[in-house]
């Protein structure tokens, strides 16, 4: 009886020390920042702008200043089938006539499912969406990735090191601090960010080769979208955010008018708006806005959504 009662304790213990550990894993800045899912602990109500897209919705759309009450919920990688998914879950949030910005980037028609690191990112989406709205749902992910992180954490002991010294600093004096950070444009020379958007543009190429065969599906993805907006009163803006001249020339113009003609009419046909940014002079040649070849900085980031919401009045787009 003895030993029944001492291993159970031991157990008891044990599971006390694992859910503790798990408890804190999760609030560490490194579980956080590999999956760009602290924000959607705190999604306001009656949001006014919002942004949905991948690793260029996530760069280019900084609200912080701006008046109405706006949300990006962009994550690296995503696909269309997953900002899908996302506006329907988090429609309640949205206030009727709410603009909604969907990324476009040049191999956006061409990512889906399908794509190479889907299963890899797949992971992320356990954390806050519910398990009708994930991809391939498992319950074995759902106790890795939703109830237990920390089984993934493969021993990240520096996660909690920072994780008590940042509990231990003072926090950021305003959100407009907080979004600016501690990042500094990257100043490149120019044969360095001519050799990254070569190997980002040949990613681009592989990406749309790789997904000619499933592009009417991504499509369909993108129109359900907009099916979405225009069911619950909301107003879908498509955008390419900013790239520099050293990306652009990467590509041919053959290429490039290809990508305007087929957004464009894509646009055209579901009588919704088509920003292209891409070779935007304000930006294409002003490396300071940029961190890399095709993402902006937050200072980027924070004259690029100025310039957006300026367009959008100009345009009277509502």
């Amino acid at each position: 009886m003895k030993y029944f009662i001492k291993s159970l304790l031991f157990i008891i213990i044990g599971l006390t020390l694992f859910v503790s550990l798990n408890a804190l894993y999760v609030h560490t800045e490194s579980y956080q920042d590999m999956n760009e899912v602290a924000k959607f602990q705190d999604v306001p109500d009656n949001i006014e702008i919002c942004n949905l897209g991948n690793s260029h919705g996530t760069s280019a759309f900084i609200y912080a200043g701006t008046d109405a009450v706006c949300f990006n919920f962009a994550i690296g990688a995503q696909r269309y089938c997953y900002d899908k998914r996302i506006l329907e879950y988090y429609e309640d949030h949205l206030s009727p006539g709410c603009i909604v910005f969907i990324p476009v980037s040049y191999f956006s028609f061409y990512v889906g499912e399908h794509s190479d690191q889907f299963e890899s990112r797949n992971y992320s989406y356990y954390s806050f969406l519910p398990k009708d709205k994930i991809i391939g749902f498992t319950y074995a992910d759902y106790v890795k990735y939703r109830l237990f992180p920390i089984l993934t954490a493969d021993y990240n002991i520096v996660a909690f090191k920072e994780y008590f010294e940042k509990k231990s600093a003072e926090p950021a004096d305003s959100s407009l601090a907080a979004a600016e950070g501690n990042e500094a444009a990257v100043q490149l020379s120019d044969e360095q960010l001519a050799q990254i958007a070569e190997k980002r543009a040949e990613i681009v190429y592989d990406l749309i080769e790789e997904g000619r065969p499933y592009k009417a599906d991504v499509i369909n993805d993108l129109s359900d979208i907009i099916s979405i907006c225009e069911a619950q009163q909301f107003t879908p803006v498509l955008v390419t955010t900013p790239f520099t001249t050293q990306y652009n020339d990467c590509f041919s113009e053959a290429f490039i008018t290809e990508f305007r003609q087929e957004v464009g009419d894509f646009a055209d046909a579901q009588g919704v708006w088509f920003l292209d940014y891409s070779h935007d002079e304000v930006f294409q040649n002003h490396l300071e806005y940029f961190d890399d070849a095709d993402h902006l900085t937050t200072e980027g980031g924070l004259a690029f959504t100025r310039m957006i919401l300026d367009d959008l009045e100009a345009l009277n787009v509502e």
